[in-house]
């Protein structure tokens, strides 16, 4: 290339590069601004998704205690069931 179309490249580049940063940082910006978004959205999802856990866990907790009582209860009755078969069985023998 002739020298003369050198210098106007060069000035253009030259004078362009500043818009192009410009561009550049406004573009940084805005997916600043996005992902900052972002993480709010998830911020706030992660906070339903805690709320949700400890509603299960406090559901599993008394489940585990109403499970509990009823096994309390069944060997009461299975207790219950032995003593009666055995009166039944006594009560045969004589």
């Amino acid at each position: 290339m002739k020298k003369k179309y050198l210098f106007p490249i060069a000035t253009t580049i030259f004078l362009m590069t500043p818009m192009f940063s410009s561009l550049e940082v406004k573009a940084a910006s805005e997916k600043t601004e996005e992902l900052k978004q972002q993480e709010q959205e998830l911020g706030k999802q992660s906070e339903l998704l805690n709320e949700e856990i400890k509603s299960k866990e406090q559901e599993m907790e008394s489940l585990e205690e109403k499970k509990e009582q009823i096994e309390g209860e069944v060997a009461g009755l299975q207790k219950d069931i032995s003593t009666l078969i055995e009166k039944l069985s006594a009560r045969k023998k004589k």
